[in-house]
Parts: C-alpha cells; structure tokens; sequence
C-alpha cells in the first residue's frame, strides 16, 4: 500500500512538472501568432531544451 502511494505521488509531482513547463511555454507564445508560428516556436524551445539537457549529463561530460 505504501509503495504504491510513493509511486502515485511521484507520477504525480511529474505530471504537475511538465504541466507547469507546458504552462510556461505557452504564455511565452505571442497571443496573435498562427498556429504555424506557435508550432515553430516550440520546436525550438524543446530542442534548446534537449540540447541543454544532452550538454549537461554526465555521459556527455
């Protein structure tokens, strides 16, 4: 019972993180860009954010 209310609070704080990432993509998003720009846009944010990711682990290092 225990482990599987860790487990559940764990899936939990990591929905709510990407949850709060996608919040913030969004309202860095220009209000009256077409869906195109928006698209474009979080492409480019996701793969600065792979890259960063990919620089940063210890693989890479």
């Amino acid at each position: 019972q225990q482990k599987i209310e860790n487990y559940l609070d764990k899936a939990k704080t990591t929905i709510e993180k990407k949850q709060e990432m996608l919040n913030e993509i969004k309202n860095s998003l220009p209000t009256n860009s077409t869906l195109k720009q928006k698209m474009d846009i979080i492409k480019e944010n996701l793969r600065q954010q792979n890259a960063t990711t990919t620089a940063t682990s210890p693989i890479n290092q």
